[in-house]
């Protein structure tokens, strides 16, 4: 097993254990953006090896590793999805549409083998929307981390109440 140099056994093993318990999901997140109500919920996993994985814990497969990239661009740029935004960073060089249509179909076959329908819709011409209810293990960790930080925060406040009274 890989471990960092100038890493113990104990810490690559409690580092493994902390990674795994954040990029775990056990239950859909309740996220600040507007979702559609889903049976089923997706984990793309960009710490680490890119994986998406379904909440029951089965992984979406894709025969193109283009039709994943595809999705990652997407959840990460969920504000302005653009087709030639995604063309200009998934091809250093302009693309037959053919092209970028077949990795698009890819990514939608993907999503359909496991049950997902619409997980990568094109409401029009120059607009890609991914679905909602797909969230990525960096929005996970970014999310514990605003937590910890309100408790932080929280925590302080108290004190400073303390000492006044």
């Amino acid at each position: 097993m890989f471990r960092p140099y100038g890493v113990s056994h104990q810490e690559a093993a409690d580092l493994r254990v902390m990674v795994s318990d954040l990029t775990t999901l056990t239950t859909a997140p309740d996220r600040r953006i507007a979702q559609h109500v889903a049976a089923t919920s997706a984990l793309l996993r960009v710490l680490g090896p890119v994986e998406l994985t379904l909440l029951t814990g089965h992984e979406v497969c894709f025969r193109k590793s283009k039709a994943l990239e595809l999705v990652t661009w997407l959840a990460f740029h969920r504000d302005r999805p653009t087709v030639s935004g995604v063309r200009t960073a998934l091809w250093e060089v302009d693309v037959e549409d053919a092209t970028f249509h077949n990795v698009l179909s890819e990514a939608r076959r993907g999503f359909t083998q496991v049950g997902l329908t619409d997980a990568v819709k094109r409401p029009s011409k120059q607009r890609l929307e991914l679905a909602a209810d797909l969230i990525t293990d960096a929005e996970i960790l970014g999310d514990a981390l605003a937590a910890a930080d309100e408790v932080v925060a929280l925590a302080s406040e108290q004190r400073v109440i303390s000492r006044t009274i």
